[in-house]
């Protein structure tokens, strides 16, 4: 596989990455797993900060990235990790958060125990009254979407797809909801979500071969709609 559309390895501007050393060090950890399409996806926070200077930031951070070696290598898309809440609809145009030159957004949820009325009208008002695809983030990470299938459905119906993050295949009960999720077909995207370094070649490959034996065609699938639906410029 050869695309990760989430990753936070811009240098200095969330939690990611602190300065440009460690970028390096992450894109060249990235470049040794294979990786040739890489989404750069810092958290914006809607109600912490003003989208123009996240964008100024975002846009210092994306040129300092590209003066290194180690960039040269990789096909980029510029997007972020949005933190869905209503402040994000004080903007009229949200097309700056989405992954570059597309209609496609990297959504993050709120982490609560329940998936609540204000997230499905938010959801709503993205596709409806913004013509955003939202790509929902570590869905993975979201017990409320993890053990209702029917939700999932609901979501996909709306318009949403779906990304999870190759790491929770590690562990044994979350891999086994995972791997109920690939047959019913909820999964669209993967992602490491790097935040410093990402895993071990070895590790990251076990985790695919683990995939592929459940869904041969997965891998491939997902590598072909990130490319066709993130990586188009």
């Amino acid at each position: 596989m050869k695309t990760d559309l989430h990753s936070h390895v811009l240098a200095g501007i969330d939690d990611g990455a602190p300065d440009l050393q460690v970028t390096a060090k992450a894109l060249a950890a990235l470049s040794t797993q294979g990786i040739t399409h890489l989404a750069l996806t810092p958290h914006y926070y809607p109600h912490l900060k003003d989208l123009r200077s996240f964008l100024k930031r975002r846009e210092r951070a994306y040129e300092e990235l590209k003066t290194l070696s180690e960039a040269e290598s990789f096909t980029f898309s510029l997007g972020a990790e949005v933190y869905l809440n209503d402040t994000l609809f004080n903007y009229e145009d949200l097309g700056s958060l989405c992954y570059e030159g597309t209609a496609f957004m990297l959504v993050e949820l709120d982490g609560l125990e329940c998936f609540s009325k204000a997230m499905e009208r938010n959801l709503y008002r993205l596709t409806e009254d913004y013509g955003i695809t939202p790509v929902l983030a570590h869905i993975d990470r979201y017990p409320y979407l993890m053990k209702d299938p029917e939700l999932l459905l609901t979501l996909r119906e709306m318009g949403c797809l779906f990304q999870v993050n190759l790491q929770s295949f590690e562990h044994f009960f979350s891999r086994r909801r995972l791997y109920r999720l690939v047959r019913c077909g909820f999964v669209d995207f993967f992602g490491q979500d790097v935040h410093r370094l990402p895993m071990p070649c070895e590790k990251r490959r076990a985790i695919l071969a683990g995939i592929a034996k459940k869904d041969k065609e997965l891998v491939a699938h997902v590598d072909r709609m990130a490319k066709k639906c993130i990586f188009v410029s």
